[in-house]
């Protein structure tokens, strides 16, 4: 335990779980090295099993890249950047060449926009999609989710729809409208209610 309560490190006999917090209490980030104090690589933890072999530096090989996940936080303690570092100590990419996840909170705490970056800072898009932007009722109920890419234009994601309204209905409690780039909704009822199934 370190001086405000937080855990800081773990041992099994096998390896040992370390952990980072911020001075607000969060936890920065969670890393695990073997006996002889070598980071492990985050694939070492979840199978256990796995023959691992290190250079003469100490970094494991046979592929293995991200060790962990550097979170940075808000004053609200909401994780506002996800970070992947790699078993050298220094930031790597995941599979699909993202490096840094940065999250727009809105005022209640939602995720209003995820967007995704590689080594160098670049916008790194998966699927055509760089950002996911979502907008949120009063109650923090998600209205519109949209998906851009990197030039700012609205994008399908695979699966063929850019954009999910949804809205909130005594009767019917939770819906969705699938839209395609530059579509909109429609209004069957006449009440200002989109409804389920009204796939443009």
């Amino acid at each position: 335990m370190d001086g405000e309560g937080n855990t800081v490190l773990t041992a099994d006999g096998m390896r040992e779980t370390r952990y980072i917090h911020d001075p607000m209490g969060n936890t920065v980030s969670t890393a695990y090295y073997d006996r002889l104090g070598r980071l492990l690589p985050v694939e070492y933890v979840l199978p256990l099993e796995g023959n691992w072999e290190f250079d003469s530096l100490g970094v494991v090989l046979n592929g293995a890249e991200t060790a962990f996940v550097e979170r940075e936080y808000d004053q609200n303690g909401l994780y506002v950047s996800e970070r992947n570092i790699g078993v050298n100590g220094e930031p790597v990419a995941d599979p699909q060449g993202r490096v840094l996840i940065l999250y727009l909170r809105d005022p209640l705490g939602g995720i209003a926009e995820s967007t995704w970056f590689g080594i160098h800072g670049e916008p790194v898009e998966v699927a055509g999609v760089w950002a996911t932007r979502r907008t949120f009722d009063d109650m923090g109920r998600v209205l519109e989710t949209t998906t851009w890419n990197a030039h700012g234009e609205i994008t399908e994601f695979p699966g063929g729809f850019a954009r999910t309204r949804f809205s909130y209905h005594p009767e019917e409690p939770e819906d969705d409208i699938l839209l395609r780039p530059g579509e909109q909704a429609c209004d069957e009822h006449g009440d200002g209610m989109p409804r389920q199934g009204a796939h443009l």
